[in-house]
């Protein structure tokens, strides 16, 4: 169970980082959009990163 959550932190920083690639070259009318995923990207690899050290 320990791989999988590490497997989902890594694929939800993998997405984080994506976002913040676009987010550097952006001034798109969508920003506060990515930045609100961005945040929420945040919080699952924080929960994840939590619930993996408690195993």
């Amino acid at each position: 169970m320990k791989k999988e959550i590490l497997e989902k932190i890594a694929f939800y920083q993998n997405e984080l980082n994506a976002v913040n690639r676009y987010l550097d070259t952006s001034d798109d009318v969508l920003l506060d959009l990515y930045i609100d995923i961005a945040n929420s990207l945040n919080d699952i690899i924080y929960h994840y990163t939590q619930l993996s050290e408690k195993i």
